[in-house]
């Protein structure tokens, strides 16, 4: 907090030095404005406090040094002054406003973060827990290909998971049961419905396991089962 009032001081320091070295230039117009940059850039860079502190400090500084000074009349020198104020006071609201905003962004994105993580760790033990599951899973898209399988539905049926994830559920089965597949997929579509009955699968060798299967098509059109 000590440094960010410092720096408003350092920035009203610098606009008034600048004020003299350029006053051969410029002559004695536009006093304030190099102190209405000064309060500007302090209340965008260490907030609206230090900003509020350069507006208090260089408003009587410039207002003797440049307006009074300079030979202009008390009441032109305290109407360049009120309107110097009121324009500070304006940036100073604006800069509050715009850090209250970014304050309140930055700490939803922190939140988002958090739940992010959440779920991705919430997404990782869920598919850690499929994994290491006793019972096979199949997950494919609506097509039948296959899109993820656990350990247990590569010990089934005998091949590496790799393998199964460039096959279909058609490969899987018998052909005599492509017909059984198609209804039951079908009757899969309709919302909620679980279907658990028996198939027979092939595996890598040719022959044919016996097992119960539970299906469901996901919200998003994917197959598990």
């Amino acid at each position: 907090a000590v440094f960010r009032y410092l720096v408003a001081l350092g920035a009203v320091a610098t606009a008034f030095a600048l004020r003299v070295l350029l006053t051969p230039l410029t002559g004695r117009g536009a006093p304030f404005v190099l102190f209405f940059a000064a309060v500007l850039v302090t209340s965008l860079y260490v907030g609206s406090g230090p900003g509020l502190l350069a507006l208090v400090v260089s408003l009587p500084l410039a207002a003797y040094m440049f307006v009074v000074r300079a030979g202009y009349p008390i009441h032109e020198a305290v109407f360049q002054a009120t309107l110097y104020a009121v324009d500070g006071l304006i940036i100073l609201y604006i800069t509050h406003l715009t850090t209250r905003r970014r304050r309140r962004l930055d700490e939803a994105n922190a939140e988002l973060r958090r739940l992010s993580g959440e779920a991705e760790r919430s997404a990782a033990r869920t598919q850690q827990v499929i994994e290491l599951a006793p019972d096979a899973f199949f997950l494919a898209n609506l097509d039948a290909r296959f899109t993820d399988v656990n350990r247990a539905a590569c010990r089934l049926l005998g091949y590496e998971r790799d393998e199964l994830l460039g096959m279909t559920i058609f490969d899987i089965i018998p052909a005599e049961d492509a017909a059984r597949l198609e209804a039951t997929r079908r009757e899969l579509l309709q919302p909620g419905a679980t279907i658990r009955n028996e198939w027979r699968l092939k595996r890598k060798d040719g022959t044919l396991v016996p097992v119960e299967a539970s299906a469901n098509i996901l919200e998003d059109g994917r197959w598990q089962a």
